[in-house]
């Protein structure tokens, strides 16, 4: 998670810096870490009562005048003048201090009169480089154009900050081409940067600051900061994409609202529940540039709180993976839409053809909500629609994003850095069991015990240890979120067996995804993985220990599981280590059988799931219609 400081020396009327601190508060932060550091250099009583009232946010941090200079502060008059430039370069200068001490990431400087759209923090990260701002244009006095805080060249940066020589002909010719090109959207180097600034860690080590260069003959801080950076190798840009509104005179406040009226975005916002094959995190990952430019598109976690039902409430578009979306739109927001991207092929029963599913009388609240369901196969819709009735309009054939994932991430370097060890000349096995016991309504299925890792009826863990060691295996445990936390004192780690927890995943910022096809073989009983892994045309292995009573309780969609499940059963050890060396060193063991059910499962088999749910998504959000011809 990126650290960043966002930090201004403040000096505004009460009616600016109301409208400063709401666009602070209104920015996206999300999977961000962020603090607030601000200045109090006003001369306003009531602006200096405004800025300690706000330092009642623990991310906020204020601090008082004095503690910085014991000089004279100057009157509103001379704001400007040549000792209040210094003494705010100085400010921003202890700002980059505090961003050093703090490690943090980026530092965001950012004016007091600069009112920002909400996804400029996440736009300027995304852009990944180390100085750029977003562009925001001036009617720097009553008689001229509009103009930009930056400039292009030292000669229209001269004319730009207060020289007092004229514009040539040629000078004018270049400002209006300029000018033109900075009206269209895009990412453009610049020769300087001025009134909303981020800077990378980088750059900050590389001694980029605010202090006066010697002999340089331009005034204001940030034009001898511009040229520090570039003396110091950095190229600086500016993005058009989100421009920010400058509050020059006061009376600029009363267009305000008009400014945020214009620049607001669509709202997508995507829920996920865990990092184990969220469609939704594979979803943002591979989402556009353009998707992320034009659009206001937030990844959240669900927790049912009054803030998380409010931005459900507020979208335009909510994707969901679980059928989990938990108001009435109908009441709330007529003209959202909802898409369900699910969470994997189902071969288990769900919804009102599960044996044991308790509240059935919830499941047509939850998905009468929902307008698109993404979907592998026709297969898919057949057996969903058993299970929940949604109706057949609505499914949409796109493939799971999280297969994106899959085909394309580097996944054993992935989970080489997530356990911390070299895997590059060994073999690797998951194994991941689907779960059993699920807190909601204190629900079990099947009768497995963890007496053992694989439920036999007898297991000989320094036998398997050997054999793993013996073979150069190592085994990757990755068990169901729902019963992570029950199940781990009871799986033991060795030196070639792992467990693979979510909160690992989350350290590295990585969904099981990225790191599944690190996988030789996986080992499962009635886990779904098993058909995303077809995609891979790598072997299974299938431990149906207990599918008796796993039938009785919870039951499957298909008739036939041998005939559904391309691999070998085993019910002992000695198979299941036998098996594994087959599955291995045979490369035409079952693959007929895979092929058989890839074809069966999987309408797409590249890595455009994804931009085919952002196409959905676009459609749907252009033309304003939610109907499912």
């Amino acid at each position: 998670m990126k650290k960043v400081l966002i930090a201004s020396a403040v000096r505004q009327t009460p009616k600016v810096l109301k409208e400063f601190l709401a666009s602070l508060d209104e920015l996206n932060t999300d999977n961000l870490e962020t603090h607030i550091m601000l200045i109090n250099d006003n001369v306003d009583e009531v602006s200096s009562h405004m800025l300690r009232d706000y330092a009642k946010n623990d991310l906020v941090f204020v601090e008082e005048l004095e503690e910085w200079e014991t000089d004279k502060t100057p009157s509103i008059k001379e704001i400007w003048s040549d000792e209040h430039v210094w003494k705010v370069a100085s400010f921003k200068n202890a700002f980059i201090e505090v961003a050093l001490d703090g490690e943090y990431d980026y530092l965001f400087l950012i004016d007091a009169d600069i009112i920002l759209n909400p996804e400029t923090l996440q736009h300027l990260i995304h852009v990944n480089t180390d100085i750029i701002s977003p562009i925001y244009w001036t009617r720097w006095n009553t008689n001229s154009g509009i103009l930009p805080q930056i400039w292009v060249d030292d000669q229209l940066s001269q004319c730009r900050f207060y020289s007092e020589g004229q514009l040539t002909e040629e000078m004018i010719n270049g400002q209006r081409e300029y000018l033109k090109v900075l009206q269209q959207q895009g990412i453009y180097e610049v020769a300087g940067l001025a009134g909303c600034i981020l800077l990378s860690r980088r750059a900050l080590e590389a001694g980029v600051n605010f202090s006066k260069v010697r002999d340089l003959p331009l005034k204001g801080d940030e034009c001898h900061f511009s040229v520090i950076a570039r003396e110091n190798g950095f190229k600086l840009y500016v993005s058009t994409f989100l421009p920010a509104y400058h509050l020059y005179r006061e009376l600029d406040v009363e267009n305000v609202h008009l400014y945020k009226q214009l620049n607001k975005k669509p709202k997508i916002t995507l829920i996920y529940t865990s990092l184990s094959g969220a469609n939704t995190i594979a979803l943002y990952k591979m989402a556009p540039d353009h998707v992320l430019n034009n659009y206001d598109v937030r990844l959240i976690p669900q927790q049912i709180t009054e803030e998380y039902l409010t931005e459900i409430a507020k979208s335009d578009v909510v994707v969901i993976t679980e059928g989990n979306y938990p108001i009435d739109k109908e009441i709330l927001n007529k003209k959202q839409v909802v898409i369900e991207l699910w969470h994997g092929f189902a071969l288990k029963t769900m919804g009102y053809i599960d044996n044991s599913e308790p509240r059935k009388d919830l499941i047509e609240k939850a998905w009468r909500n929902v307008d698109y369901i993404s979907s592998y196969s026709k297969a898919f819709n057949e057996f969903m629609e058993k299970c929940f009735r949604a109706g057949e309009e609505k499914y949409r054939i796109m493939g799971a994003p999280r297969n994106d994932l899959l085909l394309i991430s580097p996944g054993r370097e992935n989970l080489s850095k997530i356990l911390e060890r070299d895997l590059s000349q060994e073999c690797i096995i998951f194994y991941m069991p689907t779960y059993r016991y699920t807190p909601r309504f204190n629900r079990s299925d099947g009768s497995r015990s963890w007496d053992n890792l694989f439920d036999f009826t007898s297991f000989d863990s320094d036998k398997f240890n050997d054999f793993l060691s013996e073979n150069n295996i190592r085994l990757v445990v990755k068990l169901h979120p729902a019963e992570e936390a029950t199940v781990m004192q009871k799986v033991e780690s060795n030196s070639r067996i792992h467990v693979l927890t979510n909160h690992m995943l989350y350290k590295h910022g990585k969904d099981l995804y990225e790191v599944l096809n690190a996988a030789d073989l996986i080992i499962t009983d009635y886990s779904s993985v098993c058909y995303d892994f077809l995609l891979l045309d790598r072997p299974l292995i299938f431990t149906p220990t207990d599918i008796e009573q796993y039938t009785e309780t919870r039951g499957f969609l298909v008739d036939s599981y041998d005939e559904w499940t391309p691999g070998p059963k085993v019910m002992d050890q000695s198979n299941l280590q036998s098996e594994i060396v087959k599955s291995l060193s045979d490369t035409s063991y079952y693959q007929a059988e895979r092929e058989a059910m890839s074809q069966r499962i999987h309408a797409y088999k590249d890595a455009q799931s994804s931009q085919r749910v952002w196409d959905l998504i676009e459609m749907a959000l252009s033309s304003g219609d939610k109907s499912t011809k």
